[in-house]
């Protein structure tokens, strides 16, 4: 018996117990077990051939049924589309409301020093140079102005939109100093929103009332020609 499997009655490592082996010399014997992997190698085995053969089959079977002789016809890619002009957008038909004319005085010379104090803010962008080549006419004139604004259900509008109906109603949109006036020498308009699209700024900005009499708020501030408006907006126009 091997030494290394044989060890003396009560150091069994578990301890001698009723059904222990042992020899005919009273000495305890220790089986030698070794675990076999030969089971899980055979289906690990198994397992690879029965892959490989169902992924041949496949391809046996798609080069088997592969469509022969097939003539393709190369279509050209369409032509990129060139995005809708600014004109196209302008002709679509826009209503807008309009109140009765009225005539107001204008100095187109007054600076701002004098009517800034209107306003209960104003905007730190407008300067006496912001709208400075808007300033074609010079002195006093009294002109007559009519108010557009966007119906319920138009939903919104583009400037230029507006400017074009404005137009092919005989006004053109008020200038800076026009809305100024207006604010000042003009009867009361219900609380909100007065644009005069006339006067843009370099950087695409066009001076925008907002007055709220109930609590005696006026503000003159700036907003972007790109906007697009809706039913809350008003537009000042001039008659031509």
């Amino acid at each position: 018996m091997n030494e290394n499997h044989m060890v003396r009655a009560g150091q069994h490592p578990n301890g001698p117990g009723k059904n222990t082996p042992t020899t005919t010399s009273g000495e305890v014997q220790i089986p030698n077990v070794r675990k076999s992997y030969l089971p899980h190698l055979l289906v690990t085995l198994w397992s690879i051939m029965a892959f490989c053969g169902g992924f041949l089959t496949g391809v046996v079977y798609v080069k088997k049924n592969e469509p022969k002789n097939v003539a393709v016809a190369l279509v050209p890619a369409p032509a990129l589309q060139k995005p809708a002009a600014d004109n196209q957008a302008e002709d679509r038909p826009l209503r807008l409301d309009e109140s009765e004319e009225m005539t107001i005085s204008v100095d187109y010379d007054l600076p701002l020093a004098e009517f800034k104090g209107d306003y209960s803010r104003f905007s730190r962008g407008i300067t006496d140079d912001t709208f400075s080549k808007h300033r074609e006419m010079k002195g006093k004139k009294n002109v007559v102005v009519r108010i557009f604004d966007i119906p319920r259900g138009e939903l919104i509008a583009s400037s230029k939109e507006v400017m074009n109906t404005i137009e092919k109603r005989g006004y053109r949109v008020a200038t800076f100093l026009e809305l100024v006036a207006y604010n000042r020498n003009g009867p009361k308009f219900q609380d909100g929103w007065m644009i005069a699209l006339g006067s843009v700024t370099k950087d695409g900005y066009v001076p925008k009332t907002e007055i709220f009499e109930r609590d005696g708020f006026k503000e003159m501030s700036l907003q972007r020609f790109s906007e697009l408006w809706t039913v809350s907006n008003r537009f000042l126009a001039v008659k031509e």
